[in-house]
């Protein structure tokens, strides 16, 4: 049981939590992650001066701008390597 005033046992004023919940309330000095809207007011009513730092979802839900291009499609040219060089350290590099 979760009194809104602390020490006055009206029913009106009083509202039955989870134990999990009410600890959430009473005993959480900053709310970091997202909880309920009930949670947050009765967390508010509880800790008056109390911070919250609540995340904001960054998430876009459609692209307003297209991603730019970083090569010009119409200019790329495919570099391939046909010969590799028969030194003995076994390099890699196309032979000169």
């Amino acid at each position: 049981m979760h009194h809104r005033r602390p020490g006055v046992s009206e029913l009106d004023l009083m509202i039955f939590l989870c134990p999990k919940c009410h600890a959430k309330v009473e005993r959480t000095q900053i709310v970091l992650v997202e909880v309920t809207p009930l949670l947050l007011e009765l967390w508010r009513e509880r800790h008056p001066e109390g911070v919250e730092q609540l995340g904001f979802n960054f998430t876009a839900k459609q692209l307003l701008h297209p991603p730019p291009l970083l090569f010009d499609l119409k200019t790329l040219k495919v570099c391939t390597v046909t010969k590799l060089s028969p030194d003995i350290g076994g390099s890699k590099y196309p032979a000169s």
